[in-house]
């Protein structure tokens, strides 16, 4: 499988895990995703991009294409606030995208350095 196909899957997944703690309230409305889904998209993208470094930053830009594609999927957001909400998620994806930035920088920097998150 794609490591960038698994992002997305995996941020996809951040949001059913959100959705169902939240107790079915809508997510961005509610500061949870704020508070927990940010975070955890950002430590997904570092854990990508900390096993494959190329292009390291690209992985936070799939993380948070899957919990975007998620969030339409569960909240039904197609209607005419779909502009907004693909502007929020453009924003919200610069802190995932600077962590897998500066992730895949620190393995490069150091190869073989840190450790092991996902075996060979």
């Amino acid at each position: 499988m794609s490591p960038y196909l698994l992002a997305v899957v995996c941020g996809a997944l951040i949001m059913v895990v959100l959705a169902s703690i939240a107790g079915g309230r809508e997510l961005l409305h509610s500061g949870f995703f704020f508070v927990a889904g940010v975070p955890a998209g950002m430590a997904m993208a570092a854990v990508f991009a900390w096993r494959w470094p190329q292009r390291a930053w690209s992985y936070g830009v799939a993380v948070a294409l899957g919990q975007s594609l998620m969030t339409f999927i569960l909240a039904g957001a197609f209607g005419s606030l779909l502009p907004v909400t693909l502007l929020l998620f453009l924003v919200l994806t610069v802190p995932m995208a600077f962590s897998g930035g500066v992730a895949g920088w620190l393995q490069r920097r150091n190869p073989g350095q840190g450790p092991d998150l996902v075996p060979n």
